[in-house]
């Protein structure tokens, strides 16, 4: 099934598509993955892998849509899509009115609006399923991510060295 849950046009054009991420989404998570820069890879995951193994991408993409929500955009491109961004949130099992969130972008896809429109459809998602609290950590560096929050009532709190916590606490009267 390819329900679509959003259809956007990004600033250079390109149409994109968002869907819920599949458990037979890993090759586009691998290929993904492979084609990040370093510099996005370290911006991610902070300690990158040099390759994402077997059980961290069946971690990646065995999600409930609940607990663990991943979103995957993808651009069509003739003759075929390619994947170009996921977003995530995965509930606190100390805090359940609280997840992590993430979000990746392909490189060539950056300073286009994905971002933002990934981090929006979390919030939305979130809100949904009584999410009260999102928690990101990201290096004090990125500043694509760091606006892309910063348009939301965000706290944050330095953790340690360049890392920061940020907060978006969330009110469901605005869904």
């Amino acid at each position: 099934m390819n329900k679509y849950i959003h259809k956007t046009t990004l600033k250079n054009g390109t149409i994109v598509f968002v869907r819920f991420l599949k458990q037979s989404d890993k090759e586009y998570i691998e290929k993904g993955y492979k084609e990040l820069s370093y510099k996005s890879q370290y911006f991610r995951f902070i300690s990158p892998p040099r390759s994402l193994s077997d059980k961290y991408l069946k971690y990646l993409t065995d999600i409930d849509n609940k607990n663990h929500v991943a979103m995957i955009a993808f651009a069509i491109e003739k003759p075929s899509k390619r994947a170009i961004g996921v977003a995530r949130y995965i509930r606190l099992i100390d805090n359940p009115g609280s997840a992590e969130y993430a979000i990746t972008v392909a490189d060539s896809f950056q300073n286009q609006g994905l971002g933002t429109i990934l981090f929006n459809l979390l919030i939305e998602h979130a809100k949904r399923n009584n999410i009260s609290n999102l928690t990101g950590y990201i290096l004090s560096e990125n500043y694509a991510m760091l606006k892309i929050v910063k348009h939301h009532n965000i706290n944050i709190q330095r953790e340690e060295g360049s890392l920061l916590r940020v907060d978006l606490p969330l009110k469901n009267d605005n869904i």
